[in-house]
């Protein structure tokens, strides 16, 4: 079914919303994703960078740690000696010198293969031994080239820290293998691994390639003490480039999380950092909830308008169908007018008119339209009013009757080819238009004729009857004071009038030759020879009057 003109144009508003409100949802959408991977993207960077000054923090820390153990073997020129010259004081003076040249170290200890102390940093019997992690000597000892070793955190006995140890392989002038040890608070590496800043959001860990983390900071930058594995074994084909995946575990709360891994120069060491995707989101979030809210506040004041011009457009509408019906209403009127109807605009323009116009002006109807100025109507129906005149009366009957709609004050009768008498009324409107209205009286000038006729003339006669015979007398009586003239008047009295004249009219009756008809055709040569009035005076009996031209004295 068809859908009404108002539910068309209701349909329209709200398609119009809809379709305002998908192109928002898009706009939003495009938007959020555009903005969420800007914000990935930043803080993808961030983390690199991160990761690439904890890199660089670490290995600085962790060389400077091997150089100094490096030169012990040096400074106690132990490839000169044997175990039994070793001068255990004045080593263990030389490595107090070299403790104190790296304030991250709490001391430096020189250990046989059995793990026994030889020489020392540490005051005398302030270190009664060192208990390594287990397994981690033979380790350190285990590398054909020497190396720096990093041991597992254990808890020191002396501090109740939780240290790391660095060892480095050294050897005796016979041979004999010696391990140099260093221990590190965790505290004081985990300064270097995050650089001296305060991250909340990150997760830095410093792990072996298999995953073993040795130590690492978790938001709220608190130090991670367990020593399980942090995460899935890092591989070694990514020592190059790192690991960047959104998609992947952080290596502490195993989040998804964006992570880079950044392997130290000391084989089996990486420097992690790992950003939870939540926390790299969080400002994204924020952002979004409020283009979501704005976007929202649109798509109501979007919906609010379109309920407003659904309403006005209703309304509208409504007024519309209401003028339609005013309209039909008023043209049914018009049409059923018995007087002709012509509205001009303030411009003498056709704005409406009548079937009942056109009956009476058929001349007009391939003419007359909407918009049509006046003028050209008038200079049209001329031709049938004024067939025989030159052009100049036309143009100014033409101009005279837009003169009168010009101060329209009453009615102008005009005469029409087909013989009918039209009363012409003019009024103005209140926006300066003209409404005409052409109304037949050819009856009413007919009968106004006949009435005339009978209130003047002589039913029986059809003679002037004794009223329009006495004006008669009175216009002459004063005509002759006026010019100085004498006049006669004739009375005839005729007896038993009305007996003779009803035979008469039915002997003539069939070819008009009454009584009275002759006695009109009398009175015509009469008033053709004597060029005065005549009538009948009174009856019965009948007395007629004649006057006869007055002379002069």
């Amino acid at each position: 079914m068809k859908p009404t003109p108002g539910r068309r144009l209701h349909l329209i508003t709200w398609g119009v919303v809809a379709a305002l409100l998908a192109g928002l949802a898009v706009a939003v959408a495009v938007l959020l994703w555009h903005t969420r991977a800007d914000a990935l993207d930043v803080a993808e960077a961030r983390v690199t960078r991160f990761a690439a000054g904890a890199e660089a923090g670490m290995n600085r820390t962790l060389l400077s740690f091997d150089v100094l153990l490096a030169h012990t073997e040096e400074l106690l020129a132990l490839r000169a000696r044997d175990r039994a010259g070793l001068d255990v004081a004045a080593a263990d003076t030389l490595l107090r010198g070299v403790a104190r040249q790296n304030l991250l170290l709490r001391y430096v200890a020189l250990l046989d293969a059995r793990g026994a102390v030889l020489a020392s940093s540490a005051s005398t019997g302030e270190l009664d031994g060192v208990e390594l992690p287990e397994g981690f000597l033979a380790a350190a000892l285990a590398p054909a080239v020497a190396t720096l070793s990093v041991s597992q955190p254990v808890v020191s006995p002396t501090s109740s820290e939780r240290v790391l140890y660095m060892a480095r392989q050294l050897r005796m002038g016979d041979g004999t293998p010696l391990l140099v040890v260093a221990q590190v608070p965790t505290e004081a590496l985990v300064a270097v691994l995050m650089q001296g800043l305060e991250v909340p959001d990150m997760e830095v860990t410093l792990e072996r390639t298999q995953g073993v983390l040795l130590l690492g900071v978790e938001a709220p930058q608190g130090t991670v003490e367990r020593q399980e594995r942090a995460a899935p074994a890092l591989q070694e084909g990514s020592a190059d480039d790192g690991v960047h995946a959104w998609q992947a575990s952080a290596r502490l709360s195993g989040k998804p999380a964006m992570v880079v891994a950044r392997p130290l120069i000391y084989p089996d060491l990486w420097a992690t950092v790992s950003l939870p995707r939540d926390a790299a989101l969080a400002g994204w979030r924020q952002e979004a909830l409020t283009v979501l809210f704005g976007a929202l506040l649109f798509a109501a004041t979007v919906v609010a308008a379109g309920s407003v011009v659904a309403l006005y457009l209703r309304r509208m509408h409504s007024a519309r169908r209401v003028v339609a019906r005013s309209k039909a209403t008023l043209d049914q009127a018009l049409e059923a007018m018995v007087s002709g109807f012509v509205l001009l605009d303030a411009q003498r323009c056709v704005v409406q008119w009548n079937l009942r116009f056109e009956e009476m002006f058929p001349w007009l109807v391939s003419t007359i339209g909407e918009g049509v100025p006046f003028r050209r109507v008038l200079e049209t129906t001329v031709h049938y009013h004024l067939p025989g005149a030159s052009a100049e009366e036309k143009r100014a009957w033409v101009e005279e009757r837009l003169q009168q709609q010009c101060t329209p004050r009453g009615g102008v009768e005009q005469l029409l080819p087909n013989g009918h008498y039209v009363q012409i009324t003019e009024r103005a409107t209140a926006d300066g238009g003209v409404v005409i209205i052409y109304h037949d009286v050819t009856d009413l000038r007919l009968a106004t004729a006949e009435v005339e006729h009978l209130a003047f003339y002589d039913q029986l006669t059809g003679l002037p009857n004794r009223r329009l015979l006495l004006d008669q007398l009175g216009d002459a009586s004063a005509s002759a004071v006026r010019t100085g003239t004498h006049g006669a008047v004739l009375f005839i009295d005729l007896d038993h009038f009305k007996t003779l004249n009803r035979p008469l009219k039915k002997c003539f009756s069939n070819a008009s030759g009454t009584l009275s008809a002759k006695t009109r055709a009398a009175q015509t040569r009469l008033r053709s020879d004597c060029n005065g009035p005549s009538g009948r005076f009174a009856g019965p009996p009948a007395h007629f009057g004649r006057t006869y031209p007055w002379a002069h004295a």
